[in-house]
């Protein structure tokens, strides 16, 4: 469970000698368990909102805080730590490594950090996506949805407290798209914060709020 707290954050680029504001002002709260939805068109902010929340990108101005934890006060060793522990991150593509088995891409993140999962616990996250099965495989032998569903299952099996997804369901086929958002569901009524940008009409009904964002700002919030 993650409170997250946004506060003023703007954002400038300079792109070919000229100055291009992505965030204009944004103030945001999630509260721990909810499933918030960010949408609007391309362009309006949502994917550089969302890397701001993972402290993968930092605002121009502005706050962004996890848990009352400033991320500008963190060190980039200890942004690493925070995600590794805390963050689970999904995105459109590339979210395995094709160098390692379905098994070894779950517990990656406790690697990182210098842990171990438990079989068992490896187990029962795939047990939890439907992918016990393939557990040994490697991403080239997946479809989409499962590569997909591998990304769910490690956020499952290193309790993520916050999930930040990046339109999961753009390349999946509908039957795929709705069993990743089914698993997002369930995260959140687990407790999990999760916040997931989407142009996928469906995947933001099914979350438990809808932010709109349009030229950095946010237009609407509906619960």
């Amino acid at each position: 469970m993650t409170q997250i707290d946004v506060r003023s954050i703007e954002m400038l680029r300079q792109t070919g000698g000229q100055q291009t504001r992505i965030l204009a002002g944004v103030d945001l709260s999630v509260s721990p368990g909810e499933f918030v939805a960010l949408e609007g068109p391309s362009g309006a902010g949502k994917t550089s909102l969302l890397s701001c929340l993972a402290g993968l990108d930092r605002p121009t101005r502005g706050v962004v805080a996890l848990d009352g934890v400033d991320l500008r006060t963190l060190s980039p060793r200890r942004l690493a730590d925070l995600r590794s522990h805390s963050v689970g991150l999904i995105q459109q593509h590339d979210n395995v490594f094709s160098s390692l088995s379905v098994a070894e891409n779950v517990e990656l993140p406790a690697r990182i950090r210098r842990g171990r999962l438990t079989r068992s616990e490896i187990g029962a996250a795939l047990d939890a996506v439907g992918l016990r099965d393939r557990a040994k495989a490697r991403p080239a032998e997946l479809s989409g949805g499962e590569r997909q569903r591998v990304a769910v299952a490690r956020c499952i099996a290193n309790r993520a407290r916050l999930i930040l997804a990046d339109e999961p369901t753009e390349s999946l086929d509908r039957a795929n798209a709705r069993q990743v958002i089914a698993l997002l569901r369930d995260q959140a009524a687990r407790g999990c914060t999760v916040v997931m940008v989407t142009h996928d009409g469906e995947a933001a009904a099914a979350a438990s709020r809808r932010v709109r964002l349009e030229q950095g700002q946010i237009v609407s919030d509906l619960r």
